[in-house]
């Protein structure tokens, strides 16, 4: 079971390894630190070997391809459902490779941890 809460980053992805799909954790709330009374809702998923979680900075939705257009969230989720059993660092490099970085904008992080 994965218990989830958000800080103010985008919602992570969820990717399911049997059907090749990916949900959005959806719950969020007010970044951390200036808030000392904000309260925070938890979800709950559960997960099976070989699902995927992928965790980002907005800088990864926000950031331009080569034809200067914004990744987005869409195209991210399609992005990691095709690259579903491909090695993890092998899906991150091909990840930063799409996106163009020759003028960031925003910070761009990335963590994909996959249960076995």
């Amino acid at each position: 079971m994965i218990t989830y809460s958000g800080a103010g980053h985008p919602p992570s992805l969820l990717v399911r390894g049997e059907e090749a799909d990916a949900v959005f954790l959806d719950q969020n709330g007010l970044f951390l630190g200036p808030f000392p009374n904000a309260a925070y809702e938890n979800i709950s998923t559960p997960f099976r070997r070989g699902d995927r979680l992928f965790l980002y900075t907005d800088g990864i939705t926000e950031a331009h391809d080569s034809d200067g257009e914004e990744f987005g969230r869409e195209r991210l989720r399609q992005f990691l459902v095709r690259l579903n059993g491909t090695e993890p660092r092998s899906v991150l490099d091909q990840l930063f490779k799409q996106i163009t970085t020759n003028n960031p904008q925003d910070d761009l992080t990335a963590v994909l941890v996959h249960f076995d």
